[in-house]
């Protein structure tokens, strides 16, 4: 059984115009270099983003961390259960980085910085994150971790975990069957042609 209380959301990419602008200026910061509209491409999925935040704290989560730096991610894993991460995947698919607040993290670090009995969930809400995944399943076994994968939508991200939280909010589900859950009804709405759905695979 999970509660919204037991989980930490931490964005490691913009959620407002301020920081989506000192980002652009940044050179360890390659995420929001990718919206060729710049802030006005980008503003909506900020909206998205605190619009989603507000429904995170209404269903009970507590802890909401932004500007998250690498420095901060074994302090996250102490915190709480399950770490819902939104982060921007950096450089190869196989062995790239996640992109903290602070420039890139490598997978061997980040993995390396999960206790062994660390029994929780990483729900890493990155794009094309395998290796970290992968890396997470081989060498801490004793917690599980999820990507998308497909690409994700930072608004279909807002739109899904508002619905996570929502759901775990009303039952005893555990954290992963509430995720894989709502994910199976958002692609069920994607093929009907009403909403884009995101594939979850269950690392380990």
């Amino acid at each position: 059984m999970t509660m919204p209380v037991d989980c930490t959301v931490a964005y490691a990419i913009p959620t407002s115009r301020v920081r989506f602008e000192w980002s652009l200026h940044q050179t360890h910061s390659d995420y929001a270099k990718g919206f060729a509209g710049g802030w006005y491409q980008y503003r909506e999925i900020c909206v998205e983003i605190y619009e989603a935040m507000q429904t995170y704290r209404k269903f009970g989560v507590r802890r909401i961390a932004q500007e998250v730096c690498s420095s901060q991610w074994p302090q996250l894993l102490f915190e709480s259960d399950v770490i819902l991460l939104f982060a921007h995947w950096f450089g190869p698919e196989d062995k790239g980085a996640v992109e903290f607040w602070d420039g890139p993290l490598a997978v061997d670090r980040m993995v390396s910085e999960i206790p062994f009995d660390f029994k929780g969930v990483i729900d890493l809400s990155v794009c094309h994150p395998f290796g970290l995944a992968d890396k997470i399943g081989r060498e801490r076994p004793n917690c599980s971790a999820f990507y998308a994968e497909c690409e994700v939508n930072p608004n279909i991200w807002a739109q899904m975990y508002s619905s996570t939280f929502e759901l775990l909010s009303l039952t005893d589900m555990p954290y992963k069957e509430a995720v894989m859950r709502v994910a199976l009804e958002y692609r069920k709405q994607s093929s009907k042609g009403r909403s884009s759905g995101k594939s979850i695979r269950k690392c380990q």
